[in-house]
């Protein structure tokens, strides 16, 4: 098992917002102001989903992290039940909460905690090597 660094969780920080900034953006526009704007943001929420699954199921694998394990179970529950959802109800508020308000609740805590984790590890590291970053190059002896 390897430990995941700072760049890692950048990265994927970066990944998840360019789908979670539209969506957010989409649902604000499309309440407000049009509603045409609520197509795009279910879209983007679509990948929204679709890429912190394969995020959480890739992590869970290669850095066995617990909150990774907890969201990819906590978000198959949340698939299969929104899948008896549409086979049993047809209710507006049914679908503002379970298709809306639940996606983006589980996407804005799975961002926030990716953010507050990546500083945690930013912290950790500047603490262990100071304010500045060491590259390979500052441990070989030149002359």
């Amino acid at each position: 098992m390897t430990t995941r660094t700072e760049p890692t969780y950048i990265h994927n920080f970066v990944l998840q917002c360019v789908f979670y900034v539209p969506m957010i953006i989409g649902y604000l526009i499309g309440l407000f102001f049009s509603e045409s704007w609520l197509i795009l943001a279910l879209l983007a929420q679509f990948f929204v989903g679709c890429s912190q699954v394969l995020s959480s199921i890739y992590y869970s694998i290669k850095y066995d992290i617990e909150h990774q394990k907890k969201y990819l179970a906590v978000a198959i529950v949340y698939i299969l039940f929104l899948f008896l959802l549409s086979i049993i109800a047809n209710h507006f508020i049914a679908l503002v909460l379970f298709v809306c308000l639940i996606p983006v609740g589980m996407a804005t805590w799975y961002n926030y905690n990716l953010y507050v984790r990546g500083q945690a590890i930013k912290k950790e590291h500047k603490k262990d090597y100071g304010n500045h970053d060491e590259t390979i190059l500052d441990d070989l002896s030149l002359f």
